[in-house]
């Protein structure tokens, strides 16, 4: 009977996975509880991957965000149950309280303990866990520390999951000629000023009037000039091409009869894995 309900799973999350990777529209979460009693491999509850992407992130859908949420107390122990159909890195991302948990990964054809990630009051959050595609794995999540009667917990296990962020680039004081044209670049490569992993979604170029600039471009190798939308922005595709970290230039086309004095810069939003300390 449970390989039974082992196999509709893997199809269950087939489907899931099939949807969630086609859709823009935003939905909310999918949570599983912790529910009693689920203290042992007989017992463990089906998760289902956190399957997020960065488009998903952006577009606030989170059809695709599937975690598991529960509380530890006394010698409680609580486990669950996945299957890895997709995706090569894959990591375990954690939130909870204050003390020691622990989450033992099991591969499911040995039962053995393949690797065990320590959640300490929250020094970390992230961690690469190894698990190779097409195989059952069980997650065992419990602490030794039973003088903390409750210790709340969250975690997804897949993808990263992803945060959203706001960069500024500044260029100091420019000087737009009459008829003319003002353009610079920044390497933001060389500067280490945002996540690695980021990739932009949203440019504004901004800094003086529309009477002193009605046009205005952006410029990446991928991309070459593109000319800014009504208000100076352009709303990028969320792929590698629209990545932070390479070489980014803008340039103001004048509007005006006379030399203006302005402030040159563009604004990005942008995306981010939420990676493990060590590979940030």
């Amino acid at each position: 009977m449970f390989k039974v309900k082992r196999f509709m799973f893997v199809i269950l999350a087939t489907i899931v996975f099939m949807i969630c990777g086609k859709t823009n529209v935003a939905h909310a979460s999918s949570v599983t509880k912790d529910t009693e009693p689920n203290n042992s491999y007989d017992e463990a509850q089906f998760l289902s991957l956190n399957l997020m992407t960065y488009s998903h992130r952006v577009s606030e859908n989170y059809r695709a965000y599937n975690y598991a949420q529960g509380t530890l107390s006394g010698d409680d122990e609580d486990w669950y149950y996945i299957y890895l159909f997709s995706i090569d890195e894959v990591y375990l991302t954690i939130s909870g309280g204050t003390g020691a948990m622990y989450f033992d990964i099991i591969d499911d054809s040995t039962k053995e303990v393949i690797q065990t990630v320590t959640y300490l009051n929250a020094s970390e959050h992230v961690f690469r866990v190894n698990m190779e595609r097409g195989k059952y794995y069980y997650i065992r999540v419990y602490h030794n520390n039973f003088t903390d009667i409750n210790s709340d917990y969250k975690f997804s296990i897949g993808r990263p999951e992803y945060l959203l962020g706001l960069y500024t680039h500044k260029f100091g004081t420019g000087i737009l000629p009459a008829g003319g044209e003002w353009e610079k670049g920044v390497n933001l490569v060389e500067m280490n000023v945002v996540p690695k992993g980021s990739i932009g979604y949203k440019i504004t170029i901004s800094g003086c009037t529309s009477s002193a600039s009605d046009s205005r471009y952006f410029w990446n190798k991928p991309s070459g000039w593109i000319t800014t939308k009504t208000g100076f922005y352009y709303e990028l595709p969320v792929i590698d091409d629209s990545k932070l970290d390479q070489e980014w230039k803008i340039k103001y086309q004048s509007s005006s009869k006379k030399n203006v004095s302005f402030f040159p810069q563009f604004t990005m939003l942008y995306v981010y894995p939420r990676l493990p300390l060590s590979e940030q």
